[in-house]
């Protein structure tokens, strides 16, 4: 029998749990919507790590999202992997630095390696996103260990110009559904920009001049680059230290990685590449715009997640947030993984195996990247054989809500438009799509927000039953007119 691996999961920014005296505050509860201030003056404050973000409770109904519990079970399920023994989650303070939590990842490998009583047992790193540059780190610290493989999902390896955004416009992390009340609510997005000032892991994340495939992460108006780190634009002390420890962090991991590394990455979503000044009449950091392309997974751009110099690298028509769910990725992993294992089953499993690339229509930003309940969707799968050639005369078994019809697109070869019509009830819609052309098969999944009147409205109420009568125009107050205006839209689109 092979003498199996120890796999280790990594997640990226926001992944992790994180526990204050009065216990959990990442993430956030429904009850910290109606004290948004105390949430976010404890997310300032001293906290420990927890596991890792299995399934995210937000707002009772209206928000429920499976993070790496997806990526966890398909490891359990279909590889064979056993929790605690060969598969083993690294849950870390997110907001600390890379280099932090890379000696932390050091600390936990050796005291499971310790624990395991083999400590030439080989190590896998599964890192998503941020995860993945502490992986990396990891490996390049004089007393961190060697493990034999990483394998990176939408690794930011030259960052991203997303962290810059959220430093310059005040762009909020996390739930989407914190995004779409930030929407609304212009105090509290200021609030959690400023929040995201002390983070050390945003400045970590930020485009470096490789990553941008333009050669620079601030283009001027002039068409002249700029230089993040000798420009004064933070305007604090504090503020630019953090800057200069995210410079050398980037200097120490360079471009390519000391062991075998596979970088998965995902492109064809809109993704901002550099930041773009928009007058030459004040500071670039008071008025830019985006400068954005298919170029990358929505939040990562290609050049960053697949630098030059890397020979395993495996691109996919997914976003950022759905590398570690994809069907085709994971069986990517399952390859990977194959010397890890004593299962033959797992070497052995869809020789014959069908890609399948899913397209989902973007939610409307100003619903925070949420879909109405009873809305209905059309799907695009594209359906490709081992040598890249489209698959016709597919046939598929669905697997999710209600689906209308699938017909082949008749001008273009191996794609089929699937038409869907979401519940009426809220919270996570998932499905999936198996297709079968003679030996040959593959699926696509995903998981789909979906929020609905009945849902907003209890906790509209949830809200106003907490909220004292003397407070008009706090945070709370403006939490229940945020609210009204999503109403007031599911009215208007008439898919209640």
């Amino acid at each position: 029998m092979m003498n199996r691996c120890l796999v280790i999961v990594i997640p990226g920014i926001t992944g992790t749990k994180l526990n204050g005296p009065r216990g959990q505050v990442w993430p956030p509860s429904k009850r910290d919507l109606m004290n948004p201030g105390r949430f976010l003056s404890e997310m300032r404050g001293t906290l420990t790590a927890g596991d890792i973000i299995d399934e995210v409770v937000y707002l009772g109904p209206v928000w429920r999202q499976q993070h790496y519990g997806r990526l966890l079970r398909f490891l359990e399920d279909q590889i064979g992997l056993v929790p605690d023994q060969d598969l083993f989650a690294f849950g870390y303070d997110w907001r600390i630095g890379v280099a932090s939590a890379a000696a932390q990842l050091g600390t936990y490998i050796r005291r499971l390696t310790a624990r395991q009583g083999n400590e030439q047992k080989r190590i896998v790193l599964i890192a998503h996103s941020r995860g993945g540059l502490v992986a990396r780190s990891y490996v390049g610290q004089p007393t961190g260990g060697a493990p034999s493989k990483l394998i990176l999902l939408g690794a930011p390896n030259y960052g991203s110009s997303e962290a810059l955004a959220c430093l310059l416009d005040n762009w909020t992390f996390g739930p989407r559904i914190t995004r779409l009340l930030t929407t609304r609510i212009p105090k509290l997005r200021r609030m959690i920009g400023e929040l995201v000032y002390d983070f050390q892991s945003i400045y970590d994340l930020l485009p470096q001049p490789a990553g941008s495939g333009h050669g620079a992460g601030v283009v001027l108006a002039d068409g002249s680059p700029r230089d993040l780190y000798s420009d004064p634009w933070l305007g604090s002390s504090a503020r630019s230290a953090r800057l200069t420890t995210a410079q050398q962090v980037h200097a120490r991991l360079g471009s390519v990685s000391s062991v075998p590394t596979t970088m998965i990455y995902g492109t064809g979503h809109k993704t901002t590449m550099y930041i773009r000044q928009s007058t030459l009449q004040r500071p670039w950091w008071r008025g830019f715009r985006r400068a954005n392309s298919n170029d990358g997974d929505g939040v990562v751009p290609v050049p960053s997640a697949a630098p030059p110099g890397v020979t395993r690298v495996a691109p996919y028509s997914v976003a950022h947030g759905d590398l570690y769910a994809h069907g085709d990725i994971q069986e990517l992993i399952r390859r990977e993984l194959e010397e890890c294992s004593d299962h033959a089953s797992i070497r052995d499993a869809h020789p014959d195996h069908m890609s399948v690339r899913m397209s989902i229509p973007k939610a409307a930003q100003a619903n925070g990247g949420m879909y109405w309940s009873g809305e209905d969707l059309s799907l695009t799968m594209v359906l490709s054989d081992p040598s890249g050639d489209p698959v016709d005369n597919a046939s598929m078994a669905w697997e999710g809500p209600e689906y209308v019809d699938v017909a082949p697109v008749s001008t273009r070869p191996g794609v089929y438009r699937v038409r869907v019509r979401l519940p009426r009830e809220a919270g996570d819609v998932q499905f999936r799509a198996r297709f079968g052309a003679g030996s040959l098969s593959g699926e696509a999944t995903s998981v789909l927000p979906v929020i609905s009147e009945d849902e907003l409205t209890e906790i509209r109420q949830e809200i106003q039953r907490a909220m004292p009568d003397d407070e008009p125009g706090a945070l709370s107050d403006l939490a229940l007119r945020a609210i009204d205006s999503l109403l007031e839209g599911v009215e208007s689109q008439g898919v209640v």
